[in-house]
């Protein structure tokens, strides 16, 4: 895998082939993928690994992963989800709550929901297709040490890689 910066400040993913076949897609590369997708969203921070400390919010953080491996055409593949953790800023403030529904609606500018669908195989992975599926513990949390209540929601991604 090799990345490259563009000038839009953004990582893009420039894929391993062999003899100008497709390997299948790592899953460092999803992850890339995704925060890649995510970061089109205006002000949201995308962490594609967790962290120790989160510095701005809005943000989303690419957290656990589970699934399983599965037989494809071309070998085997993976065929999981991913659990997304959306936090939008402290419980007592009113401005946390309205962001948070925002990143929660089906469709528009900040729809994370939206931003996925709009390109399924994030950034031409080929053999890659994410669906959000479900969002899931929407509302206040706690989160750190010592804790500190955030507002927040997890979404969990459908990830089928392999074929």
């Amino acid at each position: 895998m090799v990345l490259k910066w563009d000038a839009s400040r953004s990582w893009n993913i420039a894929h391993f082939t062999w003899d100008g076949v497709q390997v299948s897609s790592t899953l460092s590369q999803i992850r890339a993928g995704l925060a890649s997708r995510l970061r089109t969203i205006t002000g949201l921070t995308v962490y594609p690994y967790p962290v120790d400390n989160i510095s701005e919010v809005p943000c989303l953080v690419v957290a656990n992963l589970s699934g399983d491996f599965v037989s494809t055409f071309s070998g085997a593949g993976f065929s999981g989800e991913i659990r997304l953790v959306l936090l939008t800023g402290s419980a007592t403030s009113e401005e946390s709550w309205a962001a948070l529904d925002v990143f929660l609606q089906a469709q528009g500018t900040s729809s994370v929901n939206a931003t996925i669908d709009g390109d399924t195989s994030l950034g031409g992975l080929n053999d890659v297709t994410a669906t959000i599926i479900r969002f899931e513990n929407a509302g206040r949390r706690e989160v750190g040490d010592p804790p500190a209540l955030w507002v927040g929601a997890d979404f969990i991604l459908r990830i089928e890689q392999g074929g």
